[in-house]
């Protein structure tokens, strides 16, 4: 299956400030490449400064891909940890 150009959600987020804990959980891997990566872009004006921000399925290259990207340009430390389902 081919994957399709990046797009997010729309953005509803103006009352939002000071963000904490931010969890990316979609879009679905399937929408397109690095579907989850517009995700700290988008918020990162409102994100505070020690905020956390945890990915789902961080195991696929994609999304390791994201978070070290995001730690390049945003600073972060990147820590993965690597949980099983019960």
């Amino acid at each position: 299956m081919q994957k399709k150009k990046s797009r997010w959600y729309p953005l509803h987020f103006e009352n939002i400030q000071q963000i904490e804990l931010l969890v990316v959980d979609g879009p679905p891997e399937g929408t397109c490449s690095y579907a989850r990566y517009p995700a700290v872009p988008a918020l990162h004006e409102r994100m505070a400064a020690d905020v956390e921000v945890w990915i789902d399925d961080a195991n696929r290259q994609d999304e390791i891909d994201i978070c070290k990207r995001w730690a390049e340009l945003y600073g972060f430390d990147l820590e993965f940890f690597r949980w099983k389902k019960a």
